[in-house]
């Protein structure tokens, strides 16, 4: 889904973090995350799929110079 061909030969261009919707997830841990994706270059997709709802994603990218 998010590899621009085989694994094998392509490393994925992002890193998904999908939480349970019934518990909040921790503002530390989001930022862990998205820095986790910089460190590999790679941006952070925080999806969510509600049941019977359309899967939404959206994408996190860490911006060093703004810390």
């Amino acid at each position: 889904l998010f590899s621009p061909g085989p694994p094998s030969l392509f490393h994925a261009g992002a890193v998904a973090l999908c939480p349970c919707s019934s518990r909040p997830q921790p503002l530390g841990a989001l930022l862990a995350a998205a820095r986790l994706g910089t460190s590999v270059r790679k941006s952070l997709l925080l999806c969510a799929a509600p049941p019977g709802g359309a899967l939404a994603c959206t994408a996190i990218t860490w911006r060093a110079d703004l810390t």
